[in-house]
């Protein structure tokens, strides 16, 4: 079962034995992931790399989005 403490929760998945229990756990992890990267790590990449996008790149070009990553 996941620990209570997100911090905890890192360690437990990297101690995986191997991709099955790896993905199992992600699995378990899985509804608490996104609010404690959020909460707990101050995960705020997509938001830096949005902005600076935007200050990058012409609002012109094209741009494929290939879709990896948590989804925030």
């Amino acid at each position: 079962m996941v620990s209570p403490n997100s911090e905890d929760r890192v360690q437990w998945v990297y101690a995986s034995a191997n991709n099955q229990e790896l993905a199992e756990r992600y699995d378990q992890w899985a509804s608490e992931y996104d609010k404690d990267l959020e909460e707990d790590f101050a995960w705020n990449a997509p938001q830096t790399a949005a902005q600076l996008f935007a200050e990058l790149v012409p609002n012109t070009a094209k741009v494929l989005d290939a879709g990896a990553g948590t989804g925030l």
